[in-house]
Formats: C-alpha cells, structure tokens, sequence
C-alpha cells in the first residue's frame, strides 16, 4: 500500500509547519479531518495486517509517501 499525503513527523511544528497549516485548513474545511502522524499510519497498518512502513524521500516536497507491504 502506498500513502501519499500531509504526515506529521516527530519535529515540532516550527521545524516541520506544513503538516500541521494543512491540519488546521482540514479542521476548518471539514467536519473531522485532521492529518495523522506516522506512528498512527503504523498502528492503523498493523491493525490491517500491514508491515510497518517505510517512508520514502520527497525532497522538497510537503508530503510524504508511506509504503507497506501486506504481512
């Protein structure tokens, strides 16, 4: 499987801010959204019977890209 979005990292917000402006227009966007961190990417993986996932590079880029294979 292959994630493609906004991901918070373990830096805080004045290292990594694009993660979390995104969060804030998802919350005034929409009823629930919110952008998840990676360790809640990897708990709700392995609850679906996934690997942990890797996160690929996207340099210079906001996103990141989370791959996990199926156990």
């Amino acid at each position: 499987m292959v994630l493609v979005g906004f991901v918070t990292s373990e830096e805080p917000p004045t290292v990594d801010p694009e993660p979390y402006l995104f969060s804030l227009l998802m919350l005034v966007w929409t009823g629930a959204g919110e952008v998840h961190s990676v360790r809640t990417y990897e708990r709700m993986l392995d609850a679906a019977g996934f690997a942990a996932p890797t996160l690929a590079p996207t340099p210079r880029l906001p996103f990141r890209v989370l791959i996990a294979e199926r156990r």
